[in-house]
């Protein structure tokens, strides 16, 4: 499902203003609708869903999972939205070839922790038996968007 900042209407569309240098582009970047889809591993793992539309000096993000907001995080040299819990940034020269992911998950981690304590022959408190337990740890996880154009081979 779509979720949108726009009342009712089933996407998240953010406008981006772009800031485009032709002495810094490999190819040109060709106007069009880039599609994204992404999997984060983590416990559940996370799918980030969504299209950038791109104009030529601005871009349209439609994000699948949530609603998304500028952020505080924006510079001169990045913009950077926050859609949920996700973070996502684009570079105002470059967007397309340089748009990044980062976003916090949830691990299973194994740990070995002491199932039963004992008292030595000083007095002192130690582990007699260790066991392996899982335990939920949160970590960040980042990457880069792979947009794929609208319309071409995946």
């Amino acid at each position: 499902m779509r979720r949108s900042c726009l009342g009712a209407a089933p996407a998240a569309m953010v406008a981006l203003l772009v800031v485009t240098s032709p002495a810094l582009a490999q190819e040109p970047m060709l106007p069009g609708t880039y599609r994204f889809t992404e999997r984060i591993n983590g416990n559940p793992p996370i799918v980030l869903e969504g299209d950038i539309t791109y104009t030529g000096d601005s871009l349209w993000v439609t994000a699948e999972w949530a609603t998304c907001l500028w952020s505080s995080g924006t510079t001169r040299t990045v913009l950077r939205y926050e859609c949920g819990r996700v973070l996502l940034s684009f570079d105002r020269i470059d967007p397309l070839r340089r748009a990044d992911y980062s976003s916090p998950v949830m691990i299973l981690e194994r740990v070995e922790v002491c199932e039963e304590y004992t008292v030595n022959a000083a007095g002192q408190r130690v582990c007699a038996r260790m066991k392996r337990d899982m335990v939920e740890r949160e970590v960040t996880r980042q990457g880069r968007l792979r947009l794929r154009r609208e319309g071409e081979a995946r």
